[in-house]
C-alpha cells in the first residue's frame, strides 16, 4: 500500500488529470468526442512545442561549438588542428547523447544527430562566407565532419570550390 501512496503522493495533480480523463468518457459516453477531440489537440501541442524546443536546443549547442571555434581562431595556431578536432568531437559527443536520450527508436536517433550534425554545417558554412582570411580554420571544421553534404567547404580557403 506505501508503494500505491508513494506513487501518487508528488504527482496527485497529475494522478487525478489522467482518472479523470480515463473516467469521464466512460461515465458520460456523449463527452468521447470532444474528449477525443481535446486529447488529441494536447497531444499536438505537445509534440509541436517539443519540436521547437529541440530546435532551440540544437541551434544553442552549435553556437556554443561556433563560438569555441571563433576563440581558436583569436589565438596562436599552434596545434589548431588538434583544438578544432576537440571542439568538433565534443559537439559531436553532445550531439549523440542528446539524440540517444531524447529518440524513441534508432532511426529517430539518427535523424536527430543528423540534424544536429547539418546545423552546425550550416552555421560553420555561413561564417565560411564572411571569413576573410580565416576561413581555412572554419574548412578544418568542416573536414572534421565528414557527415557534411559534400557542397560544405568554405569559399575563402579553396577558391576553386566556388
Amino acid at each position: 500500500m506505501a508503494a500505491v501512496e508513494d506513487l501518487f503522493k508528488s504527482n496527485l495533480p497529475i494522478a487525478l488529470g489522467l482518472g479523470l480523463t480515463v473516467a469521464l468518457p466512460a461515465i458520460f459516453p456523449s463527452l468521447r468526442p470532444q474528449w477525443s477531440a481535446a486529447i488529441k489537440t494536447g497531444v499536438k501541442l505537445y509534440l509541436e512545442a517539443s519540436g521547437e524546443a529541440e530546435v532551440d536546443l540544437i541551434d544553442s549547442l552549435a553556437e556554443g561549438a561556433l563560438d569555441q571555434l571563433a576563440a581558436l581562431i583569436a589565438r596562436p595556431a599552434e596545434k589548431l588542428d588538434d583544438k578544432v578536432t576537440h571542439v568538433v568531437s565534443a559537439y559531436k559527443a553532445k550531439a549523440r547523447a542528446r539524440s540517444h536520450r531524447w529518440g524513441f527508436s534508432e532511426e529517430d536517433r539518427r535523424k536527430r544527430y543528423d540534424r544536429h550534425i547539418a546545423k552546425l554545417c550550416d552555421k560553420i558554412s555561413c561564417r565560411c562566407d564572411t571569413a576573410g582570411d580565416h576561413g581555412a580554420v572554419w574548412d578544418m571544421a568542416l573536414e572534421k565532419l565528414p557527415e557534411c553534404p559534400g557542397d560544405s567547404h568554405c569559399p575563402q580557403a579553396h577558391p576553386q570550390r566556388r
